[in-house]
């Protein structure tokens, strides 16, 4: 399109245009013109197309996801998927994408996305970050028992408080 007051042309998608460029006659010029051929292309999206916020967490047993914020309009980029990787040793495990982590542990976050008006589909998974659910601290309550030599031993009894957010106390021989 081109805007009235400026006289600029403004492209606002990928395509080609052709563009006619006149010269009219005057008195000292012969009238002349040239059509040339634009060709917009689709950008990439990088890491820096997106924040990334909100992504440390403690464990509560439920599913967490980081808040990523696309600095595009969906139109303009397509629709973006996220999913996290499980990182050991520095290496996320891409054979296993999830939606929302729920276990302890440091979780790599990527994007991808369809395509849209002004941005092409990545064909490689963009990382933006990292997702970290912390291991919650857990209180343990033990009693003391004292037992006769040659007795039954006493049993012995503890409560394992997980802390808030878990309804669960792990009692006796508990282990989950």
């Amino acid at each position: 399109t081109i805007n009235e007051e400026t006289k600029v042309i403004e492209l606002n998608k990928n395509g080609e245009v052709t563009i006619k460029v006149v010269f009219p006659e005057s008195t000292n010029y012969n009238a002349n013109s040239k059509e040339v051929k634009l060709t917009i292309n689709l950008d990439g999206l990088t890491a820096e197309h997106f924040e990334l916020s909100d992504n440390t967490y403690t464990y509560d047993a439920t599913g967490k996801q980081a808040v990523i914020t696309p600095k595009l309009q969906e139109v303009e980029t397509g629709k973006i998927t996220t999913y996290y990787c499980k990182v050991t040793n520095d290496t996320p495990d891409m054979t296993n994408k999830l939606i929302a982590p729920v276990n302890a542990g440091e979780y790599a976050v990527f994007v991808e996305n369809a395509g849209g008006t002004k941005y092409q589909a990545v064909e490689t998974p963009i990382k933006l970050g990292t997702l970290t659910i912390n291991k919650r601290q857990v209180t343990i309550t033990a009693d003391d028992k004292t037992s006769v030599y040659r007795d039954n031993l006493a049993k012995l009894t503890y409560t394992i408080t997980p802390g808030t957010g878990l309804d669960k106390a792990l009692v006796g021989t508990d282990k989950e």
